[in-house]
């Protein structure tokens, strides 16, 4: 009998941590962040939106070589706000006709108190005599702290 508690017990808590671990799998997927950006040439605005489910803490972008203060601002799902950059100024030191692509890193904070960096880019492309700018998300990456 005591050997049958002991099997009992020893499944129950492996069980349990695997229940453990996958509510915990599940919480990080609702609290990463999924966010998309926008360049707006005419205003000169980089439109940062938050699409995933958790409500964002922008800590700080970064364009090319620029920092831009964010004051912390809080974007809730569904939501997005903007941040003035000057890519042009970038963009036209560039030679005319190349594409040039523009590095931007977005740190922010999930509500669940977890750091990301989000990698993304606005690229200038030359079409006929004009440009078009893209932009795209490469990566976002967990902030791993000391």
């Amino acid at each position: 009998m005591p050997t049958e508690t002991a099997s009992t017990l020893s499944a129950l808590k492996s069980t349990t941590e695997n229940m453990n671990k996958g509510v915990q799998d599940q919480r990080s997927q609702v609290h990463a962040p999924a966010v998309a950006i926008d360049y707006n040439v005419a205003m000169g605005q980089l439109s940062i939106k938050n699409q995933g489910k958790a409500t964002l803490t922008l800590l700080s972008v970064s364009v090319g070589d620029q920092h831009i203060p964010t004051s912390s601002l809080l974007l809730a799902p569904d939501t997005s706000d903007v941040v003035e950059v000057d890519l042009l100024k970038i963009f036209n030191q560039s030679l005319q006709g190349s594409s040039v692509s523009v590095p931007v890193l977005i740190r922010v904070r999930s509500d669940d108190n977890r750091e990301y960096n989000v990698q993304s880019a606005v690229v200038k492309l030359p079409v006929g005599s004009r440009a078009v700018f893209r932009t795209q998300t490469t990566a976002v990456t967990a902030v791993t702290k000391p």
